[in-house]
């Protein structure tokens, strides 16, 4: 490559700190881990665009553990930021 930088790496192999670790297994990914007392929220997306229809949430509202159901109907509304 006429007046260009030879790059170093293409063609050869790199080593990388976490390949075994991946490799065999042993890795440890954010899943992996679970935090007591830890809320977790679920997002339910309508499968058709543009419709318009009625949420019924009583039954999540009594499901043991429930902490909060949002939906369009007590969500705040959200502008857009001014730029």
């Amino acid at each position: 490559m006429k007046g260009g930088t030879k790059t170093k790496f293409i063609g050869e192999g790199i080593s990388r700190i976490d390949g075994i670790l991946k490799v065999t297994g042993a890795a440890n990914y954010s899943t992996d881990f679970q935090i007591r007392n830890a809320a977790y929220g679920f997002m339910v997306k309508s499968t058709t665009a543009a419709a318009t229809f009625d949420i019924d949430t009583a039954v999540a509202e009594k499901a043991p553990g429930v902490i909060a159901v949002v939906s369009y109907k007590n969500a705040p509304k959200l502008t857009p930021q001014a730029r």
